[in-house]
């Protein structure tokens, strides 16, 4: 490994050899040790003013881990989390994830160790298995279960319905495996963060919200009740994993994320609509003794002799999606009544909830392909343009992306750094520079990473330079000659007029 990284920082840093280097290197590479470009990695950091290369090598933590479900999930959102934000901030926010990463990757190499442990932490196969049961299952329910055109015998969907149930335990007890441990760090964050200063009442308050709105543990729990019910009470409870189906595919998670993310202002709305119905059903009860009906159910005439409470049962379900009906010969009070009944409850408050809905859906998507956008035009690391780059680095912006500012390299590197310090191996002077500095602004390493610079843009700079002055020494070299050639005819001429001269003083 120190040979190759040391042929590779000579051909990086060579000007004149450099490329020439290179070129016979990646020949080698190719021939030779073709799994040495994967098992080396680069980044470019920032030290006291200038850029330099580092090379290393990729500790075997990532090789084991960085491919993994999981690890994978936690390294999308960390990129799409981040990537909008400027480029100082979204280094920072990058760079605070971190640490919840490695600790991922770490317990994800501790399962890897045991195949047992490896198969059961799989969410992966789990989901997929439970999604054929499904669709098995429900096809049973579709042909009439458990009549003499159902799908399949009945021992073979108890036999389905079980292995469900087991296969639902395992993805809980995949969740509690991975994703838990960092669901209980986020949620001990977000209560120190508010310090001391928070009040009992609204640590309650959060506690409640986070487990069961900002996690997942509710979700696994009511997709394990309901395959246990669908087992032993009635397999009709399994049509509701169909929606687990649905939710996987992105347009309807951008949905439930939509409704997820307002849920309060939802709830809301619902209590200012309820509240709403309740102060109708009292002025329709009083003024008008309940003699009328709704539009969807024109046969149903409220009775005033009945209680109040059925009364409200009556408009809180059909009048929440129609109006008020009377006869003919509607009086003016009548006729406001309804009028003003179909707007505020019909038309405004269910455009309110289907507003905040599609609002929400709306910048969700427009998000969505801002990140890809973001992620095709400009480097993650020096947030740079393509354009740029393209133009001044060897292999283009893809090139760039994926072997000078690779992000993912940068915390490969600080797991590097991490392991030889635990294992008391000695650090160059780079990595020392770089660990004390991860340690002393506590994660913070802005300053060392090149924000709006780049080594292959820098270099294209000097080249610029370069080329300039070999054109500007070339001229002066073309207007040297061309002084000697004039000089030359000058001379020339003036020897033939003194020639002209003699012959002229002799005749």
């Amino acid at each position: 490994y120190q040979y190759y990284i040391l042929t590779k920082l000579l051909g990086t840093e060579s000007k004149v050899n450099g490329p020439r280097l290179l070129k016979k290197l990646k020949r080698w590479e190719t021939d030779n040790a073709s799994h040495l470009k994967d098992d080396i990695g680069r980044i470019e950091v920032v030290r006291n003013g200038d850029i330099e290369s580092v090379y290393y090598p990729i500790p075997e933590l990532v090789k084991r881990t960085k491919n993994s479900t999981f690890v994978r999930e936690i390294r999308d959102g960390m990129i799409d989390s981040t990537i909008l934000s400027n480029p100082q901030q979204k280094i920072v926010s990058f760079f605070s994830q971190v640490p919840s990463l490695i600790s991922a990757m770490e317990r994800q190499a501790t399962y890897q160790r045991s195949v047992f442990l490896s198969v059961l932490t799989n969410q992966a196969i789990s989901v997929w298995i439970a999604m054929i049961l499904i669709l098995l299952l429900n096809l049973d329910v579709v042909f009439d279960y458990p009549t003499s055109n159902s799908f399949l015998p009945d021992s073979a969907t108890m036999a389905l319905g079980a292995c469900h149930v087991v296969f639902s335990f395992l993805m809980l007890v995949s969740y509690f495996a991975t994703a838990f441990p960092l669901e209980l760090s986020s949620y001990t964050d977000g209560l120190d963060g508010e310090g001391g200063s928070s009040s009992a009442l609204f640590n309650i308050w959060h506690t409640v919200m986070y487990w069961t709105v900002g996690c997942s543990l509710p979700y696994y729990l009511i997709y394990l009740t309901l395959s246990i019910l669908g087992l032993t009470v009635n397999i009709q409870f399994f049509a509701f994993h169909l929606f687990d189906l649905a939710l996987r595919i992105e347009v309807m998670s951008l949905v439930v994320r939509a409704v997820r993310i307002n849920l309060q202002k939802l709830l809301a709305t619902f209590l200012l609509t309820f509240l709403l119905i309740y102060a109708f059903s009292l002025i329709g009860r009083v003024s008008f003794a309940g003699n009328y009906a709704f539009a969807d159910h024109a046969t149903l005439f409220v009775n005033g002799s009945t209680s109040f409470l059925e009364y409200f049962r009556d408009h809180s379900y059909y009048g929440f999606y129609s109006s008020p009906v009377f006869d003919t010969n509607m009086t003016f009070g009548e006729f406001a009544y309804s009028l003003i009944y179909f707007i505020l409850v019909v038309l405004v408050m269910s455009s309110i909830v289907s507003g905040i809905i599609i609002d929400s859906f709306s910048e969700f998507r427009a998000e969505l392909e801002s990140i890809e956008s973001e992620k095709e035009s400009r480097c993650f690391i020096c947030s740079l343009d393509r354009d740029l780059l393209e133009t001044s680095c060897r292999d283009g912006f893809e090139g760039h992306i994926r072997f000078e500012h690779k992000v993912w390299e940068y915390v490969w590197f600080l797991i590097h750094v991490k392991e030889k310090v635990a294992q008391h191996k000695d650090l160059t002077s780079l990595e020392m520079f770089f660990h004390h500095h991860w340690e002393k602004n506590n994660g913070n390493v802005t300053d060392l990473i090149p924000i709006s610079r780049a080594i292959c843009t820098e270099d294209s700079r000097h080249l610029d330079v370069e080329e300039l002055t070999r054109e500007t020494q070339s001229q002066i070299r073309d207007t040297q000659a061309s002084l000697a050639t004039a000089l030359g005819v000058l001379t020339q001429l003036d020897t033939r007029m003194q020639q002209i001269e003699e012959h002229l003083a002799r005749s």
